[in-house]
């Protein structure tokens, strides 16, 4: 999840679990706590793009972390922050806090590996996107009723945990939905994979990726399109584009990366890797556009240090705002 988001759960749990005794304080330390798992994001400044996609939740997200860091943040805790606190309370409350925040990062597309460092495996329930202000936005509001009406800080703090655990129950709920459509368009096929996730924040259009052994089908669905029938492109690997640059570490990395779900697209001198997980920039809206993760191969001095951010930020305008409400709703032009 985003860094906002972590802050005001950690705020939240950081209140609710305090107790009276510890004041205001316990919102700011239970903040600063569940963001702590993000000090990875440091490994920009030292690290070439592609090494740095693949270490960010990684070492710092496993339960080997938690466990580590839970320790050894107790014990200076204990002697810098609340005194009243025992070494034993302070491990159950960091490590209460690590364990949110990797279970949050684990309802995004770029997954949490958990295992790190004896598994690079992620783990991945695509069921949020990584900006949500519908999850956000109330988080903040009852974070700040919290530190306003301290008397009753608890109430609002307990509340937001609540508000985060339904959220997410129906966030997991609509990918059932979506997936039981998928699975029926493509029953016909005798063996298929495929991954569905949500499209910027939102949790009712979702962005669906099959896998052929050639290719791609692609296509959106909303939780409130009527009939059954999702609408596929085709999109080819082609991954023989990038035969002469496998001896690369940034391609490996990459490819590793992606899970599979990766392609490659060429353009007059540029060679462009595109991992698909991460979806298409406004998609549903033209289903041939560029994808938000894409990493320039070729040529090898082309600037990939936004690699993950670049195609987030294209063509947000109150239009295409619009536009995109329009899709959720399954209304077309002349509905509106």
């Amino acid at each position: 999840m985003d860094t906002i988001t972590h802050l005001a759960i950690g705020a939240c749990l950081g209140a609710a679990t305090s107790g009276k005794t510890q004041g205001k304080r316990a919102l700011v330390v239970g903040a600063v706590a569940q963001v702590l798992p993000d000090i990875d994001t440091v490994s920009v400044l030292w690290q070439d793009p592609a090494s740095s996609v693949v270490s960010h939740r990684y070492l710092t997200h496993s339960i080997l972390f938690v466990i580590v860091a839970a320790y050894a943040l107790a014990m200076l805790a204990h002697h810098w922050i609340f005194l009243e606190l025992n070494v034993r309370a302070w491990v159950k409350f960091f490590f209460l806090q690590f364990c949110v925040h990797l279970l949050l990062d684990s309802f995004n597309v770029y997954g949490v590996a958990w295992a790190a460092p004896f598994s690079a495996q992620r783990i991945s329930f695509n069921a949020l996107f990584v900006v949500d202000p519908f999850l956000t936005l109330p988080l903040l509001i009852v974070t700040l009723l919290s530190w306003l009406n301290w008397v009753r800080h608890q109430h609002w703090a307990w509340m937001g945990v609540l508000m985060t655990s339904v959220y997410l129950s129906y966030a997991l709920v609509n990918k059932q939905l979506v997936n039981r459509v998928i699975e029926n368009n493509l029953s016909s096929q005798s063996r298929y994979e495929y991954l569905s996730t949500p499209t910027p924040f939102n949790v009712w259009l979702w962005y669906i990726v099959v896998k052929k052994d050639d290719g791609f089908l692609i296509g959106y669905r909303s939780v409130f399109d009527d009939g059954g029938k999702i609408e596929f492109i085709s999109l080819p690997r082609q991954d023989s584009l990038l035969l002469s640059y496998h001896s690369r570490s940034d391609v490996q990395k990459l490819i590793r990366f992606s899970n599979g779900y990766f392609a490659a697209q060429s353009k007059a001198d540029t060679l462009v890797f595109s991992d698909l997980r991460f979806g298409q920039i406004h998609g549903w809206l033209n289903p041939q556009s560029s994808f938000v993760f894409y990493y320039i191969v070729k040529p090898n001095t082309a600037d990939n240090r936004t690699v993950m951010q670049r195609g987030r930020a294209k063509g947000w305008t109150w239009r295409a705002i619009r536009k995109m409400a329009d899709r959720i709703l399954s209304r077309k032009e002349s509905d509106v």
